[in-house]
């Protein structure tokens, strides 16, 4: 996951978040730090409320593994 950058939200461009990503080349510039690892990826939780995130990721990367976690926000009270 990269560090610099928590939440790029590139995908799911139906969704606004004023630090979007649009720019393909600084997005993947965020994994330049990966050498030898199995997995990467990113998480931004705006793509849950997006309607087309999951097929842009799918037609960017389509053998892209999409994992949602969820929790419950009052469960550990």
């Amino acid at each position: 996951m990269p560090r610099s950058r928590r939440e790029p939200h590139f995908f799911g461009t139906d969704v606004y978040h004023q630090r979007f990503i649009r720019d393909e080349q600084e997005y993947l510039s965020l994994f330049a730090g990966a050498k030898d690892e199995r997995k990467v990826g990113e998480k931004s939780v705006r793509y849950l409320y997006s309607e087309r995130a999951a097929a842009d990721i799918k037609e960017y990367q389509p053998s892209a593994s999409i994992i949602i976690m969820l929790r419950n926000p009052v469960g550990q009270l």
